[in-house]
């Protein structure tokens, strides 16, 4: 039997009639995967995962071995930039050696230079002190040389203020005065040398230059009546400060650096002996106008200065 003698059997046979639950039959023979189980879903979830987590794994992998291939370049790089800065570095160390060794050598002929520096102006300021020493002992002497004319002038004077009339009182009082004028200058004279010995600081006390001052009677002023008749007897054994005639300025200051600062003063007479060595006479009317304070100090100033 061929084909053809089947088909046209089958379709002479009669038509099957289709039974009514045929088709809830089949939907339930059938899986749906929408209605399949947790467990289905799960193995599906699963079969999904160990697929792409390889390749994902793999992806990773290659992407940190990239970055950190990457990094250890860009490290690399780094290191051989610092390498080649500290060649370049190592390669000046012997010119900053040179340089150091040099700044070294300026260094010590920089101090050099300057200890010379110091040591010409000490012996500059020595050389200064010893003729300004050279110079008071000099004038030193002179004044020794003139106390004894000066004193036997004065005595002459006396001696004829004794016996000629009252005319000679004016000479008498000239006479005074210079021999005021005499003492002022052997009290400058002595607190100048004590000045030389004590770093040019003047004296505080009239007990401090005992040694500069010859004889305490330079203290006390011909004129002073008061004190007069202590002048032939006085030594310093039994000399006082309230004996003394003038009026002395005893600082403890470098006086010697203001010439026209007043260190000693005669009430009596208005003779100034003043810090540049000198002494001024001056009219009472006179002095009043020169006498000025200068920071504490009394000065002598002159118009013109």
């Amino acid at each position: 039997m061929d084909n053809q003698t089947i088909e046209m059997l089958l379709r002479k046979a009669p038509q099957p009639r289709v039974p009514a639950d045929l088709l809830s039959k089949l939907r339930a023979a059938i899986p749906d995967p929408e209605r399949q189980s947790s467990p289905y879903r799960e193995n599906l979830s699963r079969s999904r995962f160990r697929l792409w987590f390889p390749r994902f794994a793999w992806a990773l992998t290659i992407g940190t071995a990239v970055a950190g291939i990457v990094y250890e370049a860009s490290r690399i790089e780094q290191l051989e930039a610092a390498n080649a800065q500290l060649q370049s570095q190592t390669a000046q160390i012997p010119a900053l050696r040179t340089e150091n060794q040099e700044v070294r050598r300026m260094l010590l002929a920089a101090r050099d230079i300057e200890k010379a520096q110091q040591d010409a102006a000490e012996a500059e300021r020595l050389r200064a002190e010893i003729a300004a020493l050279r110079q008071q002992m000099q004038e030193l002497e002179r004044l020794k040389t003139e106390n004894p004319q000066l004193a036997s002038q004065l005595a002459e004077l006396q001696i004829l203020t004794q016996t000629a009339p009252d005319f000679l009182g004016e000479e008498q009082k000239k006479a005074e005065r210079i021999a005021c004028v005499n003492n002022l200058k052997n009290i400058g004279l002595a607190m100048r040398i004590y000045a030389v010995d004590n770093n040019d600081v003047y004296p505080t006390s009239i007990a401090q230059m005992t040694n500069e001052l010859s004889t305490p009677k330079l203290l006390i002023c011909p004129s002073d009546r008061q004190h007069a008749k202590l002048r032939d007897s006085l030594t310093w054994a039994n000399f006082s400060p309230d004996m003394c005639s003038y009026q002395l300025i005893l600082s403890g200051e470098k006086d010697g650096l203001v010439p026209n600062r007043v260190i000693a003063k005669c009430p009596i007479h208005f003779n100034y002996g003043v810090a540049d060595g000198s002494v001024q006479q001056v009219s009472p009317e006179k002095a009043a106008q020169l006498e000025k304070v200068v920071n504490g100090r009394l000065e002598l100033v002159w118009p013109n200065n």
